[in-house]
Protein backbone atom coordinates (compact mmCIF):
# COMPACT_ATOMS: atom_id res chain seq x y z
CA UNK A 1 0.00 0.00 0.00
CA UNK A 2 3.03 2.03 0.56
CA UNK A 3 4.66 1.68 -2.38
CA UNK A 4 1.45 2.55 -4.66
CA UNK A 5 0.91 5.99 -2.55
CA UNK A 6 4.73 6.99 -2.95
CA UNK A 7 3.88 5.78 -7.01
CA UNK A 8 1.02 8.34 -7.05
CA UNK A 9 2.84 11.08 -5.08
CA UNK A 10 6.02 10.65 -7.97
CA UNK A 11 3.34 11.09 -10.76
CA UNK A 12 1.86 13.75 -9.21
CA UNK A 13 5.16 15.86 -8.63
CA UNK A 14 6.04 15.37 -12.17
CA UNK A 15 2.23 16.15 -13.56
CA UNK A 16 3.05 19.47 -10.93
CA UNK A 17 6.21 20.17 -12.21
CA UNK A 18 5.04 19.84 -16.15
CA UNK A 19 2.44 22.48 -15.42
CA UNK A 20 4.44 24.70 -14.17
CA UNK A 21 6.57 24.31 -17.30
CA UNK A 22 3.69 25.03 -19.03
CA UNK A 23 2.40 28.23 -17.15
CA UNK A 24 5.93 29.47 -17.83
CA UNK A 25 5.16 28.97 -21.48
CA UNK A 26 1.40 30.68 -21.11
CA UNK A 27 3.10 33.67 -19.41
CA UNK A 28 5.49 33.96 -21.99
CA UNK A 29 3.59 33.75 -25.04
CA UNK A 30 0.83 36.41 -22.94
CA UNK A 31 3.58 38.77 -22.61
CA UNK A 32 4.49 38.28 -26.07
CA UNK A 33 1.17 38.86 -27.46
CA UNK A 34 0.82 42.03 -25.26
CA UNK A 35 4.15 43.31 -27.08
CA UNK A 36 3.14 42.48 -30.55
CA UNK A 37 -0.30 44.00 -29.66
CA UNK A 38 1.65 47.18 -29.07
CA UNK A 39 3.74 47.49 -31.58
CA UNK A 40 0.42 47.01 -34.04
CA UNK A 41 -0.70 49.55 -32.32
CA UNK A 42 1.79 51.62 -32.90
CA UNK A 43 2.61 50.64 -36.79
CA UNK A 44 -1.31 51.53 -37.23
CA UNK A 45 -1.06 55.13 -35.67
CA UNK A 46 2.31 55.65 -38.08
CA UNK A 47 0.12 54.33 -41.10
CA UNK A 48 -2.97 56.92 -40.66
CA UNK A 49 -0.58 59.83 -39.86
CA UNK A 50 1.52 58.54 -42.54
CA UNK A 51 -1.82 58.56 -44.89
CA UNK A 52 -3.06 62.05 -43.26
CA UNK A 53 0.33 63.40 -44.30
CA UNK A 54 0.01 62.02 -47.94
CA UNK A 55 -3.58 63.19 -48.47
CA UNK A 56 -2.66 67.06 -47.51
CA UNK A 57 0.24 66.63 -49.64
CA UNK A 58 -2.06 65.33 -52.57
CA UNK A 59 -4.08 68.22 -51.51
CA UNK A 60 -1.63 70.64 -51.94
CA UNK A 61 -0.20 69.44 -54.80
CA UNK A 62 -3.76 69.59 -56.31
CA UNK A 63 -4.48 73.38 -55.61
CA UNK A 64 -0.47 74.53 -56.20
CA UNK A 65 -1.25 72.65 -59.95
CA UNK A 66 -5.03 74.23 -60.30
CA UNK A 67 -3.19 77.69 -59.39
CA UNK A 68 -0.68 77.32 -61.39
CA UNK A 69 -2.94 76.50 -64.60
CA UNK A 70 -4.83 79.67 -63.72
CA UNK A 71 -1.85 81.89 -63.60
CA UNK A 72 -0.66 80.46 -67.20
CA UNK A 73 -4.84 81.33 -67.98
CA UNK A 74 -4.30 84.98 -66.81
CA UNK A 75 -0.64 85.17 -68.52
CA UNK A 76 -1.68 84.17 -71.95
CA UNK A 77 -5.42 85.61 -71.85
CA UNK A 78 -7.23 82.59 -71.92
Amino acid sequence: MEGIVKGNQQKLERVHVGLQDEEKICNDLKYRYAAATGEQKRCYSLLKAFQVSFSVHQMARRWCHGAELSILMICFGC
